[in-house]
């Protein structure tokens, strides 16, 4: 179910916002809106995809749960 990560450009990794505390501080430490990333490079078809790569991700997690 998991996907290789996908490789980025020297400009985009330069752009990415350091969020390593994400989970611990909340995103309201990151945003105002709620977005987080670049909304600007979504498309259409990269959200059809959304739903499938949660299922999977969370099928993981319950996989590796499992295991307990």
């Amino acid at each position: 179910m998991l996907e290789a990560p996908v490789v980025m450009s020297l400009p985009a990794v330069g752009n990415a916002h350091d969020r390593r505390h994400l989970l611990a501080e909340g995103m309201r430490a990151y945003t105002e809106t709620g977005v987080i990333g670049r909304p600007s490079l979504a498309t259409a078809e990269r959200g059809r995809g959304v739903p499938d790569s949660l299922t999977g991700s969370f099928a993981d997690v319950v996989a590796l749960l499992a295991k307990l």
